[in-house]
């Protein structure tokens, strides 16, 4: 027969004994409602990261992972269980969270996806979307245009490229070489210029480029910060 003690002693072995996780399934990000420890408690295994982001987006685009190319990976912080991905009247837990910046090539595209060693977030997905317009405007360079307005948007706001979030591209003509955005002392051809108008994100923020796939050009003006 258990004493008190002896019975405070397995309860709380049963209740602290890690549940497995099997090697099929995907952790999910805590919510505000779930107390967990930080990932910054500890450093995070970058190998493990790396594998639960492949995992991840192999899931979500429905892709042979062992086919990704790793384009490249950065160590994170984040000050949430969003890890910076958070989506309108999403709750978080609001603990610092340690992990990876992980930029995956795939077949149908580039992806970055925010890791832990536990889950994994998709913050952009390279996916043409279809023009509601019906503008047939070409695609060869895009993917170049909108690293170019990500990289201008990065050094005006002195923020990291790999956090300025690609929301939509969709073809647009114009009918001058302005591209609807008038340049002060600009000389504009008055042609039919067909390009994408591009939307970025960064911080909730959201800035507007166009390209014609030779140039960008921010729509308005971002002034450097």
């Amino acid at each position: 027969m258990y004493s008190k003690i002896g019975l405070a002693i397995a309860s709380a072995f049963i209740l602290c004994s890690p549940l497995p996780c099997t090697a099929s399934d995907t952790p999910s990000p805590p919510d505000a409602n779930t107390s967990r420890p930080s990932d910054s408690s500890a450093k995070v295994n970058q190998s493990a990261a790396i594998e639960i982001a492949k995992m991840e987006l192999a899931k979500q685009i429905s892709a042979d992972a062992s086919t990704f190319k790793i384009h490249s990976t950065q160590e994170y912080t984040w000050p949430d269980s969003s890890l910076g991905c958070g989506k309108p009247n999403q709750m978080a837990a609001q603990v610092v969270t340690s992990g990876f910046i992980v930029t995956i090539e795939s077949n149908k595209g580039t992806h970055i996806v925010h890791a832990t060693e536990r889950y994994a977030v998709i913050c952009e997905r390279n996916i043409i979307l279809r023009n509601p317009h019906g503008v047939n405007a070409p695609s060869r360079n895009l993917d170049a245009m909108i690293d170019k307005a990500r990289a201008d948007l990065a050094d005006k706001l002195h923020a990291q490229p790999a956090l300025i979030r690609t929301m939509t591209f969709i073809a647009t003509e114009w009918p001058d070489t302005s591209m609807g955005c008038v340049v002060p002392d600009e000389q504009v051809d008055q042609k039919n210029i067909k390009g994408y108008r591009i939307a970025l994100n960064y911080r909730g923020r959201t800035f507007v480029y166009h390209t014609d796939l030779t140039r960008v050009r921010a729509c308005p003006p971002v002034e450097a910060e």
